[in-house]
């Protein structure tokens, strides 16, 4: 990683939904490439200029890299339970999504792999269920964990794909789908790499508009326009 990476926290890697709801957004039906057009798209036919190679980590590296992470995110569960087993490492969100879903239904939470990343909850989980939720998820995370050999705060050279893939593939990808993506408040590829996740950054996140759909049109659109780069291309996995 370089000197400027960012969180990944701005990626969200679990969505928690307390409160479920659908939000519509209006379909151009006579729009261009709205129809007949899904087998055209492929996310991972766009090639990013940067290929990204990460450097190779012992057993133990990874470990740690885990460690640290999982005791961040959950240091009340990390406090009272160190010695949680740890999984076999995965390389890829998706998978990782599906699984994590799988194991926490087995707390009793009606958790499901979300279309755009994350896990959702349909029913929401209340406020009270929290820290049964977070006790839950601190389980499954080291059952399933991700390989911290690839996933971990984003270099700049990853900023950089996260938006060329943004401008070049998803907003024209969704765009051909009928959906209006506005490039307004869009900032240059410099600004936008110079700034994400601090306080200065313009805020631009062409994501909402797929978040926006009713769930049954990300599931379609998900494949297709994916809201975030391939794993495969912003992590070299």
């Amino acid at each position: 990683m370089t000197s400027g990476a960012r969180s990944r926290g701005f990626f969200l890697i679990t969505l928690m939904f307390f409160g479920v709801s659908a939000c519509h957004a209006a379909v151009d039906e006579s729009a261009p490439g709205v129809a007949g057009q899904e087998e055209e798209w492929d996310p991972l036919a766009w090639e990013p200029q940067v290929t990204i190679s990460q450097p190779e980590l012992s057993e133990q590296e990874k470990l740690d890299r885990h460690i640290e992470w999982i005791s961040r995110n959950f240091p009340d569960q990390y406090a009272e339970n160190p010695d949680i087993e740890v999984g076999p490492w995965l390389q890829n969100q998706t998978e990782q999504n599906q699984l994590l879903a799988a194991c926490v239904r087995e707390f009793g939470f009606a958790a499901h792999a979300h279309p755009g990343g994350g896990i959702r909850y349909d029913p929401g989980v209340p406020e009270a269920q929290s820290g049964a939720l977070d006790d839950a998820h601190y389980v499954c995370e080291s059952r399933y964990p991700l390989d911290r050999q690839y996933f971990g705060d984003l270099s700049e050279d990853q900023d950089g794909i996260l938006y060329d893939y943004w401008d070049q593939y998803y907003i024209p990808c969704m765009e051909a789908r009928g959906h209006r993506v506005s490039r307004e408040g869009q900032p240059s590829r410099e600004t936008f790499v110079a700034t994400i996740g601090i306080s200065e950054s313009p805020g631009w996140s062409p994501t909402e508009v797929f978040d926006a759909l009713p769930l049954e049109e990300q599931e379609v659109v998900a494949d297709i326009c994916p809201p975030y780069p391939p794993d495969e291309h912003l992590y070299g996995t």
